[in-house]
This record gives C-alpha cells, sequence and structure tokens, in this order.
C-alpha cells in the first residue's frame, strides 16, 4: 500500500500548447515515457499520440479511475495508482513528460537525478526560480551533476496557461543525461562527495580537502594553477574536473 500525499496541482488546460510542447519534445515512437500525476489526461493524451508506450502514475484514486475508464482502448498506456516518489524506475531506457505538483519538485528532480537508471530526457513544470538555479553555472549543485546531465529552460509559462492560475512563474525545466560523460557514470557517488567536500562550509577550497588529499592537493593546485584562497563558486567546472581527475 501507498500513502497518499494531500498536494495540489496547477493544470494546463490548452490542447494546442500541450500539442506543441509534447511535439517540440525529443519523444518519438521508440520511446517510453513515464507521467506522473496525469490528472485529467490532458498531456496523457498527446504522449500516446507521440511515443511507443507511455506509463503514467496517479496518486489520486478518482482521477486513476477516470483515467482507466477514458483510455480503456489504449493498447500503448499503462497506468499505475500510486505515490511517483517511491514508484521504481524502469529498467530499460525512458524518459520523463510530467507537469508535477510545485510541492514534491524537488524531491522528484533528486530521485531521477540519482537513479542508477536515470531518465535519458526528463522534462518537468516546475517553479522558474528553481529552474534557474539549477541552471545556474558554479553552483554546488550544477557542478556536482553536469559531467552527467545538460541542463536548460525548455519553455516559460504564462500564469494563465494554467488552471488554477499559479503564484508563482512556471517553466519546464529539462535535464539530458549526456551521451558521453564527462567523468564515467558509475563514479557519480565519489564525484559528488568530491564536489560537496570541497564546497564544504564556504571556506577555500584547499582548505576543504586538504586533510583528505594533503601533499597530492598542493601538487595539484600548482599543476592546475589555483590560488590556495579560491572560493568553490570561483573555481570553473572545468577545473574541477581536472582537480577530481587528478586526484582520484
Amino acid at each position: 500500500m501507498y500513502k497518499k500525499r494531500n498536494l495540489s496541482q496547477n493544470f494546463l488546460f490548452s490542447r494546442t500548447l500541450v500539442k506543441s510542447l509534447v511535439r517540440s519534445s525529443s519523444i518519438g515512437k521508440n520511446d517510453l515515457v513515464l507521467e506522473i500525476g496525469p490528472g485529467s489526461g490532458i498531456i496523457l493524451e498527446e504522449l500516446t499520440k507521440q511515443a511507443g508506450h507511455v506509463i503514467g502514475i496517479e496518486i489520486d484514486f478518482e482521477l486513476y479511475q477516470n483515467l482507466k475508464n477514458k483510455y480503456s482502448n489504449r493498447k500503448n498506456l499503462t497506468l499505475y495508482l500510486g505515490d511517483a516518489l517511491s514508484f521504481p524506475v524502469p529498467r530499460e531506457k525512458y524518459k520523463v513528460f510530467s507537469n508535477i505538483p510545485f510541492a514534491i519538485e524537488g524531491e522528484l528532480i533528486r530521485k531521477f537525478l540519482n537513479e542508477a537508471n536515470a531518465p535519458v530526457d526528463c522534462l518537468l513544470v516546475v517553479r522558474r526560480d528553481l529552474a534557474e538555479r539549477l541552471c545556474q553555472k558554479n553552483t554546488l549543485f550544477n557542478i556536482a551533476n553536469r559531467p552527467f546531465f545538460e541542463f536548460s529552460i525548455f519553455h516559460y509559462f504564462n500564469k494563465h496557461d494554467f488552471s488554477p492560475s499559479p503564484k508563482v512563474e512556471a517553466v519546464m525545466f529539462r535535464f539530458k543525461k549526456r551521451i558521453e560523460p564527462q567523468i564515467p557514470f558509475e563514479e557519480r557517488k565519489k564525484y559528488h562527495m568530491f564536489v560537496k567536500e570541497g564546497f564544504g562550509n564556504g571556506q577555500a577550497v584547499y582548505q576543504n580537502l586538504k586533510k583528505r588529499y594533503g601533499f597530492r592537493l598542493k601538487i595539484a593546485f600548482k599543476r592546475l594553477n589555483i590560488s590556495k584562497d579560491t572560493k568553490p563558486s570561483f573555481i570553473p567546472f572545468e577545473l574541477w574536473l581536472e582537480l577530481y581527475k587528478f586526484l582520484r
């Protein structure tokens, strides 16, 4: 059994807009697509036309039953009643396209990024300020994840695109799994820990890492021409990569 969350959601209602968004995405006839919170099915409708197979996860029992009845003849659709945060992702390659509740946007993004089988392409409706922070360079989040994913804003919405209208601006945030990661994908956790330790508590990177790496760190900083008093956000992403590769 799953525990239902009390989630409010702002639904898209323009079929023209939804159709345009789905058709301008990378989704094609050979793709497995995951939709979280399909609600009335306005996005689900277009996804089943565009994708090879669609998995819809709905937490609301009444909405789930309505979708089951409405789309009972769709052969390329599988619906599940449950919580997306605890739902196991597919074992094969898949993509995500969803208008999600703002209340769980951060949790869902972390879930998909941290999955061993992360989506190859993920498009989520989220708050604009969150998306812009995640796309911002030289932050802990961006530097820790950029070797493996590309981040961007796919679409800027108008508040009147939703019902009810949200109090905040919304965008469609996108992250794509790199075909050739800049660090082997199996080293993600190790690299994440390295960057997190390097950011420390806002001290200079050298101070944060010197206890673990000792004299090797001194050699690395000299070879890469990094000053010992440089703060984390002032080291470019490319140098973080070089520093990690040198010290690993």
